[in-house]
């Protein structure tokens, strides 16, 4: 009976230690306890008003088994901070009008979750924590994934030719199901020759673009072009400034004289 009390104490030390540790700030440092790891995506980029997923695994230390009980928080920033998502919707109500959900079983050692309709204030870092029985609580520090938000895309922005005709695409990749965007595309070219298109990936993901094709002249050199993304809950929008060149043209004219 000692033996097993002490064993006990001495697995709490241990973690308490760890977490002494870890309010020192060494980022440089993983998770100091052996057998306490996290595997997430270092960062991920998500485009305004669309979703992504960020995957993410852990695991504990040796004398610890998760149980059924066992809580999974993501922070917003740091330990402490706003809470993003967890699996205690009792201790933290949800504060992103359902956008955040964790998806992952903590118990399983998943702790995956995903972001809907992404806005521009969700771009941070993001920090995940530990509770379970027997006194185990763990804010993890090897991996903080951060979040990029991001506008739709137009390529090429360069290599536009007065004269040549051209197709620019505005894509907007995700992995949001069932979700089929509008396009639409706004300038002083001729906007009216524009194909959309939906690729369906074999990991699940979705990617939409859009084309559009029309002739560049020299008028249209400095003019803006935008492409405006519409969703279910808004709308977003990306633009350039088309740079057209002109390609000189020489003649050359032999004359021939006759002494």
């Amino acid at each position: 009976m000692w033996y097993s009390e002490c064993k006990f104490l001495w697995q709490c030390h241990t973690v308490l230690l760890f977490v002494l540790w870890e309010g020192m700030n060494c980022q440089e440092q993983t998770e100091p306890s052996p057998g306490y790891k996290i595997e997430a995506p270092a960062g991920v980029r998500v485009q305004r008003g669309l979703c992504v997923r960020i995957p993410c695994s852990f695991t504990v230390g040796p004398g610890f088994n998760l149980t059924r009980d066992a809580i999974g928080i993501w922070y917003k920033g740091y330990n402490g901070g706003k809470v993003a998502a967890s699996t205690d919707s009792s201790r933290f109500p949800d504060t992103t009008n359902g956008r955040f959900i964790f998806t992952g079983k903590v118990s399983a050692g998943d702790c995956s979750f995903s972001i809907s309709d992404a806005q521009p204030g969700d771009a941070d870092r993001y920090q995940f924590r530990l509770e379970d029985r027997d006194g185990l609580y763990i804010t993890y520090v090897g991996i903080k994934p951060s979040v990029s938000v991001t506008e739709p895309d137009i390529s090429p922005t360069e290599g536009l030719i007065a004269g040549e005709e051209v197709t620019l695409t505005c894509t907007a990749p995700t992995n949001c199901p069932g979700l089929s965007p509008t396009f639409t595309w706004e300038g002083s070219v001729n906007t009216e020759r524009t194909q959309n298109h939906t690729l369906r990936h074999q990991d699940g993901n979705f990617s939409y673009w859009s084309n559009i094709t029309f002739t560049p002249s020299p008028r249209h050199h400095n003019s803006p072009l935008s492409c405006t993304v519409t969703y279910k809950h808004g709308s977003t929008s990306t633009s350039i400034t088309l740079n057209v060149k002109c390609e000189s043209i020489f003649h050359y004219v032999i004359i021939y004289t006759q002494n």
